[in-house]
């Protein structure tokens, strides 16, 4: 039994350790850049503040390639008001819904963190927000680079795996 949760703890480490490095280094030979493009501000009690990203140059709809090479147009994520960049490239949407958005800009992918349980229902929650704020289906969310996962400290039992779009597991 011992053995078991010690391989089973192994795993789940090893897994975020594979979410983290995919969020962080994802293909991009920007990283190894100074993140400057995010300003960083402090009120005068010394917390961060928060600046909205600057979207009056970005246009309304930009296109994704998909995981078979093809493109899908969608609404620009960097522009939902909910939306802020959070590294170069890098932009989050924090829900208060339980689930946390990111996307990476540099390979087009997503990262969805669940931290709020039943972790299904909450994953399809926030599967159907993307897909409505992309202004694609549900369906068409299985063409694009998705990883969702928890982490261990939430949920040991599905933390490290990618639970991936419900729609696109059948």
């Amino acid at each position: 039994m011992r053995t078991f949760l010690t391989s089973t703890l192994l795993i789940c480490i090893f897994g975020l350790a594979i979410f983290v490095a995919f969020m962080l280094f994802g293909g991009s030979q920007e990283q190894s850049e100074v993140i400057s493009d995010v300003p960083d501000s402090t009120n005068q009690i010394g917390n961060a503040v928060t600046t909205p990203y600057n979207s009056a140059s970005e246009p309304a709809m930009t296109t994704l390639e998909t995981l078979y090479g093809q493109t899908l147009t969608i609404n620009n994520f960097k522009i939902i008001e909910k939306v802020r960049p959070v590294g170069v490239g890098m932009y989050t949407l924090d829900s208060n819904q339980g689930y946390q958005i990111i996307f990476n800009e540099s390979n087009s992918s997503f990262a969805i963190n669940i931290s709020k349980q039943p972790v299904i229902s909450t994953r399809d929650q926030a599967v159907q927000a993307l897909a409505d704020d992309l202004g694609v289906s549900v369906l068409d969310l299985c063409l694009l680079n998705i990883y969702i996962s928890t982490t261990y400290d939430f949920d040991p039992t599905t933390a490290g795996r990618n639970l991936g779009v419900g729609a696109c597991n059948n």
